[in-house]
């Protein structure tokens, strides 16, 4: 699997360009699924041939290869049309992820559960959801967005491949904290403190997939209040998000033993961390969406890195290896001085938190010259005070035997109180947010419609 995580790097350089097809109204998935096909191929020809190289050494079947092949070639067209819902459909995206959930399930019950076929019902059960996943998502996608297979677009695509690269470079970069603590230190035992504290904070990522809407719309150069929505919409799910982590985060921990506990304080700091690298996420897609010169097919890979496409991606692989150069330094002298594992990885993740806010600040500065919008600071107060209303109840309810090693004792003696402090945050947020009692307005409205039935829909409401 770590093989294939390298081999279907190349189908992001197309899929990017993908997407800033489709998000402009052109039908471009037909040329993104023909040029995924050629590069899946040529991957899973490669994947063949490193086996044949090292199969022996690595114990891997025939069968074995040839489901993975498979999977190599499924992912291809999956990440081809999951950059394709994003641009034409945003919301087929989620449609996807929802049928590759359930089939993964239901087919692994058949095959692993019932047949107990082994590592090759596992990997038949990915292949399976996979599958189900793009025949759903293809025949869902609308049918203008097809358009006619243009290999000259395609292999255009791949001629700018810098442009995707610089994206996963900063991350790929700012992550080689974990070898340098372990190589500086000369123990696992700090990198698995990170690892595990970055793993979890990760979670809050997700709240970012409420405005994957927001890229279309940038690229289809519609105006209005797009940026502010998708803050609101993000941050009324992250910011719960993040405190329930802060609150929780010894428990939580606990899960994966009791050893991982002095992580308490990475985690904490990497969950703010995380959240503060949404809002620069969606500071990046304003800057990225409404960046036009790659509409110009005689644009030069110099133009292109000149441009906002590349240049937030830019300044943030500078900050990661002035990160990386100051890890290295702090991490050597903070060990010359005795200093605990756990001090040193909260060193490192409050460094990497103080990077986080820099780089936002200098992303909101950027973009405020292409795009007119304003913070919701209003909103986003509220967010944070019915957060805080939470996390308290949370620390007062939650029970002492939630700190526990067995999985099953801390879900039983978690999930209420999470439940608990999932409705007194929302409670909260209707009370002091009037928009939040607006959005639940709409939302009813559009539910008592659909009940009514298509006729009575286009009625005129009260109020």
């Amino acid at each position: 699997m770590a093989v294939i995580a390298y081999l279907v790097l190349p189908g992001a350089t197309i899929n990017f360009w993908l997407t800033r097809e489709l998000g402009r109204g052109k039908g471009s998935l037909s040329t993104g699924l023909i040029m995924n096909g050629l590069v899946s191929a040529v991957s899973g020809l490669l994947l063949l041939l490193i086996w044949m190289v090292s199969g022996s050494v690595a114990e891997v079947g025939p069968e074995i290869i040839l489901a993975l092949i498979l999977y190599t070639l499924l992912l291809y067209m999956a990440n081809s049309l999951d950059s394709a819902a994003v641009g034409a459909s945003p919301s087929l995206y989620g449609i996807g992820r929802f049928v590759l959930e359930v089939v993964k399930v239901f087919a692994a019950a058949v095959l692993v559960v019932w047949l107990r076929m082994g590592l090759l019902a596992a990997l038949l059960s990915i292949d399976l959801a996979i599958l189900a996943k793009c025949v759903v998502m293809y025949l869902r996608m609308p049918r203008t967005a097809l358009g006619k297979a243009d290999l000259s677009l395609g292999f255009l695509w791949l001629r700018r491949w810098l442009i995707p690269v610089l994206g996963v470079l900063p991350g790929l970069l700012a992550s080689a904290d974990l070898l340098i603590l372990a190589l500086i230190t000369g123990s696992t035992v700090p990198t698995a403190y990170l690892g595990v504290a970055r793993t979890i904070s990760e979670v809050v990522a997700y709240s970012g997939l409420l405005s994957i809407s927001l890229y279309p719309l940038l690229l289809s150069g519609r105006t209005g209040s797009h940026v502010e929505e998708s803050m609101r919409m993000v941050s009324m799910l992250a910011f719960p998000m993040v405190g329930g982590l802060i609150a929780l985060a010894l428990p939580i921990l606990y899960v994966y033993g009791p050893s991982y506990s002095p992580a308490v304080i990475s985690l904490q700091l990497l969950s703010v961390a995380a959240l503060i690298g949404v809002a620069k996420e969606i500071l990046v897609v304003v800057l990225q969406g409404t960046e036009k010169v790659d509409t110009n097919q005689d644009a030069s890979l110099l133009e292109l890195t000149k441009s906002n496409l590349a240049m937030p991606r830019l300044i943030e692989l500078a900050a990661s290896c002035l990160y990386i150069l100051a890890c290295s330094v702090v991490t050597y002298l903070l060990k010359s001085w005795e200093i605990p594992d756990s001090s040193i990885v909260a060193v490192l993740t409050l460094m990497y938190l103080l990077m986080a806010v820099s780089l936002l600040l200098i992303v909101w500065n950027l973009s405020k010259k292409v795009y007119k919008y304003a913070i919701p600071w209003s909103n986003l107060t509220r967010y944070a005070a019915a957060t805080a209303v939470m996390v308290v109840t949370v620390l007062i309810f939650y029970p002492a035997q939630a700190i526990s090693t067995s999985i099953s004792e801390v879900l039983i003696n978690l999930l209420p109180v999470v439940a608990a402090g999932a409705v007194v945050y929302f409670v909260v947020l209707l009370v002091i947010d009037q928009t939040s009692r607006n959005e639940l307005r709409e939302l009813y409205d559009v539910w008592r419609a659909g009940r009514k039935g298509p006729a009575s829909a286009g009625s005129p409401s009260r109020g």
